[in-house]
């Protein structure tokens, strides 16, 4: 969704306050974290589970509970204490073009994908890293030619989980961003095209994971 300056900043006072849950997201790594406490200048979160993959200075996305949906924002971590008993602090986001309001949530997976660019008949295996009922992240074990705004058909199968069973899924999407790195890529897709309740599998399967592995996350 597209938020207004003023519409952020007050969507960022209202869920930047303690005890509120959320996931902190660095690199392929992510963990349920709350906030502590918030300053002007700062806010400290609880010690998260990836804490011995972070250093001062990386840049973590911070996802948050909000009764607009799934509050983002990308911030600086400042200061990891010693024994980090009193959890790690963060720059509070003042960049607001760094902040935005998503509509769904989205989950760390794992999943196998079969791509079939529009554009020629190459078939393109690759692997989900995330996914939401909205788009999802894909990593590439070698440098395949796409490029932006190109249509990819998409098949993928969501594993069963508690009562929800395995699923199938044939999708359209559309490359939103590409980041090569040696011998891989990772493109972003954005879903274009999809059956009618695909959308509501998809959010089912990501909320029931979230919720299994942060309880605490009401969503």
């Amino acid at each position: 969704m597209e938020d207004k300056p003023g519409e952020i900043t007050q969507i960022l006072k209202e869920s930047l306050q303690p005890d509120t849950p959320g996931i902190l997201v660095f690199e392929e790594y992510w963990c349920p974290i709350s906030i502590i406490s918030v300053t002007n200048e700062h806010l400290r979160i609880s010690k998260p589970a990836i804490i011995d993959k972070l250093y001062i200075g990386a840049v973590v996305q911070i996802e948050l509970c909000s009764s607009h949906g799934c509050l983002v924002f990308h911030t600086d971590v400042l200061e990891i204490p010693e024994l980090a008993l009193e959890g790690i602090v963060l720059a509070y986001p003042r960049e607001l073009s760094n902040v935005f309001v998503r509509k769904y949530w989205r989950l760390a997976v794992n999943l196998p994908v079969l791509l079939k660019p529009h554009a020629h008949p190459q078939k393109i295996k690759g692997t989900a890293l995330n996914i939401s009922a909205g788009g999802m992240l894909v990593e590439l074990p070698r440098v395949v030619t796409l490029e932006l705004g190109d249509s990819l058909d998409i098949s993928l199968t969501l594993p069963s989980v508690g009562n929800l069973p395995s699923v199938d899924m044939q999708l359209v999407g559309t490359v939103t961003h590409i980041a090569v790195q040696e011998d891989k890529g990772r493109i972003s897709i954005r879903f274009v095209g999809m059956f009618p309740d695909d959308e509501e599998k998809i959010n089912k399967f990501v909320v029931y994971n979230l919720r299994k592995s942060c309880p605490s996350l009401k969503i």
